[in-house]
């Protein structure tokens, strides 16, 4: 009994010990500074346009609006041995975004103001080699690449299948296919860029003519607009494919602007397809997106390393080789 009253004692006096010299230590962690980081991708017929913004804390904030843009850089591109610089220039973006609770989805909404260094007579050609060099408060970055060759469409053709249910009714599954050639002894990515026409349309809002309240909105008249969309997605490398004859398949429109009146039993689509040929870093990037998408919020997998070309920074310098277009009439039936 008294060695159990002597060691609970000497775990008291330890305690207060131990309390008595707490102290509170602080220790000098330096602020993030960021890294530079870089996007751009060059492409034919298109001026260079570069994005340079800093790199956010390992836990920081990651809204849309609070990237922070560098403006006061200075950027060269440097092609067959000629230095060309950039001017900065501005503009606004719409952006939207979704985010989840336990009990409902919430939207949001806005314009982001768009930070980016800009030379509009500096033209893109295939085959070039471009030199991508920034300085900014003593940081040097520097990066190249090289536009890669178009490869031509051979052939655009669509597959038709009738796809039953098991209660008997049926419907036609339909997809386009764009085949090609790769162009051999070299690594390349490629993906697929449509343009659709769209009719839409232009609303006029209605008052009450006693009370002047609202009352709806009703359509007046109508535009055509060009609706463009480079299907990242669907992006293709030639590993152990070289110099084969390839194909890359995806959904044509399944009905018609439903703001025609009235909508047409049948109507024909033009759609403008082209082949954009992918630079090998640019391809790796967008892999290395998707693979961090693919992974995200599992904590058994290894962090994805997102692919950079980019020396003393982050980001991609990267480029496009397009390939002349190519037509094709889809007629769509609504039912």
């Amino acid at each position: 009994m008294k060695r159990s009253l002597l060691y609970i004692g000497s775990v008291l006096v330890l305690l207060v010990f131990c309390i008595s010299c707490e102290q509170k230590i602080e220790l000098p962690l330096d602020e993030h500074e960021g890294k530079l980081v870089v996007q751009c991708i060059l492409e034919p017929e298109v001026p260079p346009q570069i994005f340079i913004t800093k790199s956010r804390a390992l836990l920081g904030f990651s809204a849309v609006n609070t990237v922070e843009f560098v403006t006061d850089a200075i950027v060269t591109i440097t092609v067959d041995g000629q230095e060309h610089a950039l001017a900065m220039e501005s503009g606004f973006e719409d952006y939207s975004s979704f985010s989840d609770s336990d009990s409902y989805w919430n939207y949001e909404g806005d314009s982001l103001r768009l930070f980016y260094y800009i030379n509009h007579d500096l033209a893109i050609v295939h085959g070039k080699t471009y030199e991508l060099n920034v300085s900014h408060d003593g940081a040097q970055i520097y990066a190249q690449t090289t536009v890669p060759d178009p490869a031509p469409i051979d052939h655009v053709r669509l597959d038709s299948t009738e796809v039953s249910y098991e209660w008997g009714q049926s419907y036609i599954d339909e997809i386009l296919v764009v085949e090609f050639t790769d162009i051999p002894d070299q690594e390349n990515f490629y993906v697929i860029d449509t343009q659709l026409e769209e009719t839409v349309p232009v609303f006029e809002s209605i008052y009450d003519p006693v009370t002047g309240e609202w009352i709806g909105e009703e359509v007046v008249d109508t535009v055509t607009e060009q609706r463009n969309s480079v299907k990242w997605w669907s992006l293709l490398s030639d590993r152990s494919l070289d110099g084969s004859t390839l194909s890359m398949n995806f959904y044509p429109p399944s009905q018609s602007s439903f703001w025609q009146y009235p909508i047409p039993e049948t109507d024909t689509i033009s759609i403008r397809l082209r082949l954009r040929t992918v630079d090998p870093d640019l391809g790796k990037f967008y892999e290395s997106l998707d693979d961090q998408e693919w992974t995200e919020g599992d904590p058994s997998v290894e962090p994805v390393r997102i692919w950079s070309n980019i020396e003393g920074g982050l980001g991609i310098f990267g480029s496009l080789g397009i390939s002349e277009p190519v037509y094709f009439d889809h007629i769509i039936y609504n039912d």
